[in-house]
C-alpha cells in the first residue's frame, strides 16, 4: 500500500514552542529567518508542498529592498524580537510588505489585482506575527482560523473597505501558527477544482451501472429504494418537463461514454450522487479547517486506503457524524446520495478513490479564502455534467448573482439584526447567500454588532425550503461557504435549509378509531406510524437524534444500545426513552430488510 503524507501529522503546538525556542536566542534578523526557515521548510515537505517554489532574498526592481522569502503568493519578513510589539514598527513593516506585494504584482499586468487578492504578506518576529490581504471589494477580512479571542470584536475593530488590510499583530500560537501554514498551503498550490472529465466520466458510467443493476434485481435493496424515493420526488419537482428531457438522454449518455439508449433518471441520479459527493467534501474541508492544534484535510490520505477502510471513512461521512462531530448537526440528512455505500464493491471503491486523489491535489482552504470563487465553481461543475439542453428541458435556470442582488434590495431586505429572510423555493440558495452577505455588510458597517449575535442572527432568520433533496444538499453548502467567517463563533449550527414543500402546510388531524396523545407526535408515513415524544419537538433534538440513528443503523447498533446511547445524549423520562428505542427499532427493522429510505409521508 502506498503512503501519503497527511496534513493532520503537523502539531502545531510543537511548532510554536520551536520558534519561540529559536526567538530567544536570535540576536540579529538574520539569525531568526535562518533557523526558522530550515524548520518552516521541513513542516512544508510534510504537507506536500513543492518548498523549490521558495526564493530567498528576493530584490524588488521599483525601490530598495529585499523580501526575505517568497513561497508561491505569500512573502515573509522575519523580524527581530518584540518588534511587532511597536506600533511605529509595525506601521513599517506594513507598508515593507506592501511594497513587496505590489511589486510582484506589476508582473502580471492587467491581472495584478487578481494575484494581490491571492497573494498574502507575513511578518514574523518569533513572539508576534502579522498578517496582510488585498480585496478589490469593500469587506472585512479574516484569517481562516479565528485566532483565539482576538477576533471576537471584529466589527468593532477593522473598517470594511477596499484594498490592503492588516489582520494582527497576535502572538504566536497554535492558532496563529495553523494560519500561518494555511496561508502556504493556499499560495503555493492551486485552488480547489473539480476532479478531471476521465474521472467525472468514469465515476458516473459505474453509479449508473450500478442503479441499473439494482433496478434488474428482484430482492429489495436499499439502492433501488432511494432510488425509487429519489425517483418520486424527481417527478414532482420536474413534472411535465420530464417527456421534453428524455429527448435530451441520448446526447447525456453520450457526454459519459454509456449506451445511446441509456435511461434518463438513473443517469440523471447518478451525476446528482457524484455532484453531491463534491459538495460533501468541499463542506467537510470547510468546517474541518476550525481546529486550532492541527492542519487538517479530509481527503488527504484517503486515495491510500484499502477499499474496506475507504468505505468504513466515508460510511462515517455520510452518516452526517463528521460534521456532527465539529458541530454542524444537520448539514446531512435525509439524503438520497449516499447509497453507493450500499453498492459498494471494489468498481465503486476504485472510482471514489479516484475523485479523493484527484480532489487531494487542490487547495482545501479555498471555500474561506475565495468563498465567490468556490461558489462559481460549484454552479460551473453541475453545467458541466449536466449538458446546457437537458437543464434547460428540466427547467433548470441559475439566476445571475446580479439580478438576485437587485431584487433582494427591491425586496427591501437591508440584512438588519432580527429582520427575517425567506426564501421558500431556495433552489441552489443564491437568494440566501445574498441576504447572509447583507447582514454581514451591515454589521461591518454598523461596527457595533457582536458577531455572535450576527452569527444566531442569520442561523435564526434566513432561512431556505426545497422539493428537490439535490438543490437542498447544494444552498446547504453554499450557506456553509458564505457563513464561512462565522463558522467558529457559534455551536452548534443548524443550517436552515429544509426539504420540504413550501406549498402544502402542514395539518392537524385524527383518524377514526386510532388514539391520541398529549404527549406525543406522530407521524404517519407509508410504512406506518411513528411515535415520537413532544420533548423531542425542538429542531436541535430531532436533528441531534437523526444524526445518532444514522450512524447507529451504519455501524449495525443493536436497539439496546442505541437506548443507552439515547439516554446519555438526552437524559429523557423512561417513557420518553421507549419511545425513541422503538423510532429505532422500526426503522433498523426496515434497514435490514433492505427498505429503509426516505420514508414517504401519507397523504391525508
Amino acid at each position: 500500500m502506498t503512503t501519503e503524507k497527511k496534513y493532520w501529522q503537523i502539531n502545531t503546538e510543537k511548532l510554536v514552542k520551536e520558534i519561540k525556542e529559536i526567538a530567544c536566542k536570535a540576536r540579529i534578523e538574520e539569525d531568526l529567518k535562518m533557523a526558522v526557515e530550515p524548520l518552516l521548510q521541513n513542516v512544508f515537505k510534510k504537507m506536500g508542498i513543492d518548498i523549490d517554489i521558495v526564493q530567498y532574498e528576493k530584490t524588488a526592481t521599483s525601490f530598495k529592498g529585499k523580501a526575505d522569502a517568497v513561497y508561491g503568493y505569500l512573502t515573509i519578513e522575519y523580524k527581530l524580537q518584540g518588534k511587532l510589539s511597536e506600533k511605529t514598527n509595525v506601521k513599517k513593516v506594513v507598508e515593507q510588505l506592501q511594497r513587496y506585494l505590489i511589486e510582484q504584482a506589476t508582473q502580471f499586468g492587467q491581472q495584478k489585482e487578481d494575484f494581490l487578492e491571492k497573494a498574502v504578506g507575513v511578518a514574523l518576529d518569533g513572539k508576534n506575527i502579522l498578517f496582510i490581504r488585498f480585496t478589490k471589494v469593500p469587506t472585512i477580512l479574516q484569517t481562516p482560523i479565528p485566532i483565539d479571542k482576538a477576533q471576537a470584536a471584529l466589527f468593532y475593530e477593522v473598517e470594511a473597505g477596499h484594498g490592503f488590510q492588516v489582520l494582527g499583530p497576535y502572538p504566536i500560537s497554535s492558532a496563529s501558527i495553523g494560519n500561518l501554514l494555511i496561508f502556504v498551503r493556499a499560495s503555493a498550490r492551486r485552488p480547489l477544482f473539480s476532479p478531471t472529465c476521465q474521472v467525472t466520466r468514469q465515476a458516473v458510467s459505474e453509479l449508473y451501472s450500478e442503479v441499473m443493476r439494482a433496478q434488474r434485481r428482484h430482492a429489495p435493496s436499499r439502492v433501488k429504494t432511494f432510488f425509487t424515493e429519489w425517483d418520486r420526488i424527481f417527478g414532482v419537482v420536474y413534472g411535465q418537463e420530464l417527456e421534453k428531457a428524455e429527448m435530451t438522454a441520448e446526447e447525456t449518455a453520450g457526454l459519459y461514454n454509456i449506451p445511446a439508449d441509456a435511461n434518463l433518471k438513473p443517469l440523471l441520479y447518478a451525476i446528482h450522487t457524484f455532484y453531491a459527493f463534491f459538495m460533501k467534501i468541499i463542506a467537510i474541508e470547510l468546517v474541518a479547517l476550525q481546529r486550532e492544534s492541527s492542519i487538517e484535510s479530509f481527503v488527504k490520505g484517503l486515495g491510500a486506503m484499502d477499499d474496506d477502510e475507504l468505505f468504513k471513512r466515508l460510511a462515517y461521512l455520510e452518516s452526517g457524524a463528521d460534521f456532527v462531530d465539529r458541530g454542524i448537526v444537520n448539514f446531512l440528512e435525509a439524503d438520497f446520495f449516499s447509497w453507493y455505500l450500499d453498492g459498494w464493491n471494489p468498481s465503486i471503491a476504485r472510482v471514489f478513490r479516484d475523485i479523493v486523489r484527484a480532489l487531494s491535489d487542490f487547495e482545501p482552504a479555498t471555500p474561506i479564502l475565495e468563498p465567490e470563487w468556490t461558489r462559481d465553481l460549484l454552479q460551473k461543475l453541475y453545467e458541466v455534467i449536466v449538458p446546457k439542453k437537458l437543464r434547460h428541458d428540466l427547467g433548470e435556470y441559475y439566476t445571475p448573482d446580479w439580478l438576485a442582488g437587485y431584487v433582494v434590495e427591491k425586496s427591501g431586505y437591508i440584512g438588519e439584526i432580527g429582520s427575517r429572510f425567506l426564501d421558500p423555493a431556495c433552489g441552489s440558495g443564491t437568494f440566501l447567500v445574498q441576504a447572509i452577505n447583507r447582514s454581514i455588510k451591515y454589521a461591518e458597517e454598523r461596527k457595533k454588532v457582536d458577531v455572535t449575535d450576527l452569527s444566531r442572527h442569520i442561523l435564526d432568520n434566513i432561512a431556505g425550503f426545497d422539493l428537490n433533496p439535490l438543490a437542498v444538499l447544494a444552498a446547504r453548502t453554499n450557506y456553509l461557504i458564505a457563513f464561512s467567517k462565522l463558522i467558529s463563533y457559534i455551536r452548534p449550527i443548524s443550517i436552515p435549509v429544509y426539504l420540504c414543500d413550501s406549498v402544502l402546510a402542514p395539518t392537524r388531524y385524527v383518524e377514526e378509531g386510532k388514539l391520541s396523545f398529549d404527549n406525543t407526535i406522530v407521524f404517519t408515513t407509508t410504512k406506518g406510524d411513528y411515535v415520537f415524544p413532544v420533548s423531542m419537538q425542538e429542531k436541535s433534538h430531532i436533528d441531534k437524534f437523526t444524526s445518532m440513528m444514522d450512524v447507529a443503523l451504519r455501524g449495525k447498533i443493536e436497539p439496546e444500545s442505541f437506548e443507552k446511547q439515547i439516554r446519555k445524549e438526552f437524559n429523557p423520562s423512561e417513557e420518553d426513552a421507549k419511545l425513541l428505542s422503538q423510532v429505532y427499532r422500526r426503522i433498523k427493522e426496515l434497514d435490514d430488510n433492505g427498505e429503509n429510505g426516505i420514508l414517504q409521508k401519507k397523504n391525508t
